[in-house]
């Protein structure tokens, strides 16, 4: 996520703690929204909401189960598990992902889905997405095998009927890079 071009990307955290006050977007930049939280984020003693980041060459995967210094009783924020209402009620006891959840309901104009088949558990994020009434939609798919790639976008294209779906090769995509997955 290194920020270059014109149009960096921005995820919220201006500062180590996610401020809710704080949350103007200036310029044009692409705005990333962790919905079910990350193995990067986590939740402090008093309710808000860190993202932790590597120092200089340091690899972020080398600090997992590391305590940060600062906030030694913190927990990763990640949302993986239940139904699609627990994860929602799971969303709404986080300042930030109920913010970025908000984000998604309220958001206007194409959207890319990036890592997530959408599955069963992820029906509040499909009526989130068809509450803002999104009508054109990237949607990344692994390159597995044929049968599975065509599987993916029948589900997609059954759970999102009123958009058009622009399905792509995940590996594509910055995030996708096969360098930045774990063997």
């Amino acid at each position: 996520m290194h920020e270059s071009g014109p149009r960096k990307s921005k995820d919220m955290f201006w500062d180590a703690v996610f401020n809710l006050s704080n949350t103007e977007v200036w310029g044009k930049s692409t705005v990333i929204l962790y919905l079910h939280g990350g193995l990067h984020l986590y939740r402090t003693s008093d309710g808000r909401t860190l993202k932790r980041q590597a120092q200089n060459g340091a690899n972020l995967l080398d600090l997992f189960g590391v305590p940060l210094a600062s906030f030694p009783d913190s927990t990763p924020l990640f949302v993986s598990e239940g139904t699609a209402s627990d994860k929602l009620r799971s969303i709404y006891r986080s300042d930030y992902l109920a913010f970025a959840y908000l984000q998604l309901m309220r958001h206007e104009g194409p959207l890319c889905v990036f890592g997530s088949a959408l599955g069963d558990s992820d029906q509040h994020l499909i009526d989130a997405i068809k509450n803002a009434k999104v009508r054109d939609i990237a949607f990344s798919i692994r390159p597995n095998n044929s049968t599975k790639v065509i599987a993916a976008k029948g589900s997609a294209i059954e759970k999102m009927p009123w958009a058009t779906l622009h399905f792509f090769d995940s590996t594509t995509h910055p995030l996708g890079n096969p360098n930045l997955q774990i063997a």
